[in-house]
């Protein structure tokens, strides 16, 4: 799967639990999301190219990080 340049493809999406309050970390939900996401696509991670990391209210939280080889 090939996209030009500064092009982006939603493909998956996974819901996790929704609570006010869990009792898990915020990093174990993101992890969850990730894999539920790329099992709906059909994906694994090698097939992904890069991340943009967001936040609570679609905030960027870092810098967009590319898997791609270089």
């Amino acid at each position: 799967m090939a996209f030009p340049q500064r092009q982006a493809a939603i493909v998956g999406t996974y819901t996790t639990e929704q609570a006010r309050t869990l009792e898990r970390t915020s990093t174990s939900l993101a992890l969850e999301a990730i894999k539920g996401a790329l099992a709906d696509a059909g994906l694994t991670p090698d097939d992904v190219d890069g991340v943009v990391p967001m936040g609570a209210g679609g905030s960027m939280t870092g810098a967009a990080t590319s898997t791609a080889p270089t």
